[in-house]
This record gives structure tokens, sequence and C-alpha cells, in this order.
């Protein structure tokens, strides 16, 4: 069983998600972070936040376009 270890927060975090074909960006997550593993994190208040968003989004801060690359 794993002990507990200390966590330190960030905040300036960027995630890309998507929902019914449309492309999000997500900025300034306060995401927890392992000092031991390093393994980052969402609280379950802050996931549901970010799906909710996704889902119903508001008035963006800005749009941006995002280059599609093939391999």
């Amino acid at each position: 069983m794993a002990g507990i270890v200390a966590v330190r927060l960030l905040k300036n975090l960027k995630r890309l998600t998507s929902h019914s074909g449309k492309l999000f960006i997500l900025e300034n997550i306060p995401t927890g972070v392992c000092t031991q593993c390093g393994e980052k994190f969402f609280t379950a208040e802050i996931s549901k936040k970010m799906e909710a968003l996704v889902i119903t989004p508001v008035h963006p801060m800005r749009t941006t376009a995002i280059p599609v690359l093939t391999i």
C-alpha cells in the first residue's frame, strides 16, 4: 500500500481535449503533482469543471487555429 506523499499545485497547465468533434484548449488548470514520482492529476471537482466547460462552452477567452499534420 502506498504511503501519503506531498503534493504541490501547478496552476498553468494546458490541455487539448475534444467533444462532439470540436477541439478545445483548456488553460490555467489547477493540477496536483506528486513530489515523489511527478505524476500529475486533477481533483474530481476540477475534472467535472473541465467536462462541463466542453459540454456547454461559454464565450471563449480567444480562439486560435490548430495545424493538422499527417504522417
